[in-house]
């Protein structure tokens, strides 16, 4: 028997995804106040990390069990390339030095993760909420998947 359970096991799915919304921009928002390089570079990392995290945990739990229960499946196919685009900025940022270019390649990235993030908060969690999901079980389910997700198991 557990006497205490993590915050973010009691979150429902949609909870759990606005959570994770809310630390990146505070990352990116961190990101973009400082003018120290390498700085930035560690940001960056920390924000690479709990992107990729988030979008194991949309792309192989959330988007499937939403594509259930939504008629605009477009929707989906649309969340689904916009991780895409930020998986190939990640991948490119993973290989560069501090610097300039970094700085740029992931301004880019905190722009198009911005508007997902609005794309999904204004539609898809919406629609997850008014849809007969049990969003506590897939809640639970995808906080145990971005823990294995976060310790690379």
């Amino acid at each position: 028997m557990r006497t205490a359970s993590s915050p973010v096991e009691t979150l429902g799915a949609t909870e759990l995804l606005r959570e994770d919304h809310r630390r990146l921009k505070e990352l990116f928002g961190q990101f973009e106040a400082s003018d120290d390089h390498e700085l930035k570079q560690e940001i960056a990392e920390s924000a690479i990390s709990e992107l990729e995290a988030h979008a194991v945990i949309e792309e192989e739990l959330f988007y499937p069990a939403l594509r259930r229960v939504i008629e605009d499946k477009d929707l989906i196919v649309h969340a689904r390339e916009s991780h895409h685009v930020a998986k190939l900025l990640m991948a490119e940022l993973k290989l560069m030095p501090a610097g300039s270019h970094f700085n740029a390649k992931f301004a880019l990235l905190c722009d198009g993760v911005r508007k997902h993030i609005q794309e999904e908060e204004n539609e898809l969690l919406p629609q997850a909420e008014s849809s007969r999901l049990d969003l506590r079980r897939l809640g639970l389910e995808m906080s145990t998947c971005k823990l294995h997700a976060l310790r690379g198991t």
